[in-house]
């Protein structure tokens, strides 16, 4: 059930009705003017909670993180399958993320009840 889809400005001040644990933010941009470009971003400088984010149904890939916290192996145990998970990303730390030169949109979603307002 969609509560309200609407066009916000930043930052996005949320009615005290949505601030419960049933309520689920998700945030759509608009990023067709970048469409066929290949060196489009975008910059996330303070989420208000753990999220996901992807473009197009495409999870994307920290620029940031990328290679700085890739996780620890260890022999002889198997690596689990990061695919079929989308990782979480701190909405307190600033992130960035290129876009696939195809995106049109990039989705959002805050896993808790954001924690800034």
């Amino acid at each position: 059930m969609v509560l309200e889809d609407r066009v916000v400005a930043l930052p996005d001040q949320l009615p005290a009705r949505w601030r419960n644990e049933q309520v689920a933010l998700r945030y759509v941009v608009d990023s067709s003017p970048c469409t066929g470009t290949t060196s489009a971003a975008i910059s996330l400088y303070r989420v208000g909670a753990p999220y996901q984010i992807r473009a197009d149904g495409v999870t994307l890939v920290s620029l940031l993180a990328r290679n700085r916290f890739e996780p620890a192996r260890v022999p002889g145990v198997a690596r689990p399958d990061t695919a079929a998970t989308p990782p979480v990303f701190n909405g307190r730390i600033p992130n960035l993320f290129a876009l696939p030169a195809t995106a049109t949109h990039v989705t959002g979603d805050l896993l808790t009840l954001p924690y800034i307002p």
